[in-house]
């Protein structure tokens, strides 16, 4: 047995607005559509498989300079699960989704040209989890997660206003919760979560100008992990907005030892031998990122 449904929906263009920070007036157009199905093989097993498409066309006229900037995203986002239930109380089940950002985050009427030119930030969930409806009035739930977070953008120390990317950051997790009923007027929840986002207190840090917080983060993981080629990447960017591109250096190629197709490591290695004037090997480094990532050939190269 199967249960399908899809829509689509379109807005509006935004009303012309300005705010004190940029004294900009912005266009913003949405257009959404989805399709998801449901299918029953056993009364057992469920399958469940879905996309979303989102386009997002934006413009912003900067009334200061009378320059008008403009970005387009289009993005599909698929999620599936699998649903077991060994008994009709009780079910496991896996999700996968995949979902975006447009580069201009939510703040659409603040385009400048360091972020027009980048990628909308890709985020990959999969959870694993259980629900057991222990009677009528009593829910236990558990679930482990890990949300892989891409392209997410630095300030580029030496290019201001624009940015270096982090490449790929991890958030794991763990939640349980019991809900019940202790009467029909009053419900209670008893839960637990855990997230380990150390990487996510090292980017922050970092955006907020605390580079020797930040450093420290990263080191903790490395310390923790010395295999962790995403760490090794962040605290070699952490390092070039301290201004030190030798430990910079070094830190990006071990990233790039760990894992050879880290793109982004490749990319930020390329700014590094560019700024110390290494003309020939940065110039093979951003063909190598470029080779495993294309469309990091609309960022800088400064």
């Amino acid at each position: 047995m199967g249960q399908s449904s899809s829509s689509i929906s379109i807005r509006a263009p935004s009303r012309p607005a300005s705010t004190p920070d940029s004294n900009s007036k912005y266009q913003l157009f949405v257009a959404s559509a989805y399709a998801r199905d449901t299918i029953e093989i056993t009364p057992y097993l469920q399958l469940i498989g879905g996309a979303r498409i989102d386009r997002f066309d934006e413009s912003a006229l900067d009334m200061n300079t009378n320059t008008n900037r403009s970005l387009v995203n289009t993005n599909v986002s698929p999620q599936a699960a699998v649903i077991v239930k060994p008994m009709p109380n009780f079910s496991i089940y896996g999700t996968y989704s995949i979902s975006y950002l447009p580069a201009s985050g939510d703040q659409f009427s603040a385009l400048a040209d360091g972020t027009i030119i980048l990628a909308p930030q890709k985020f990959v969930n999969e959870e694993i989890g259980v629900k057991w409806n222990i009677n009528p009035r009593l829910l236990y739930t558990a679930a482990v997660y890990d949300l892989e977070r891409y392209n997410v953008p630095l300030p580029d120390p030496n290019n201001a206003g624009f940015f270096i990317l982090s490449g790929r950051n991890s958030i794991h997790g763990f939640e349980t919760a019991l809900n019940g009923y202790v009467n029909p007027n009053w419900q209670s929840t008893l839960g637990y979560a855990y997230t380990d986002a150390r990487v996510q207190l090292g980017l922050a840090l970092s955006q907020k100008n605390d580079t020797p917080g930040a450093a420290n983060v990263f080191k903790e993981i490395i310390r923790r992990d010395p295999k962790s080629a995403e760490a090794h990447n962040n605290l070699g960017l952490v390092q070039l907005q301290a201004g030190d591109s030798h430990s910079a250096e070094t830190e990006f190629k071990q990233a790039i030892r760990l894992k050879p197709e880290y793109a982004e490591a490749h990319y930020n290695l390329a700014l590094v031998l560019h700024q110390d004037g290494k003309e020939a090997a940065s110039g093979a480094e951003f063909e190598k990122a470029f080779a495993i990532s294309p469309e990091l050939r609309n960022l800088p190269r400064e």
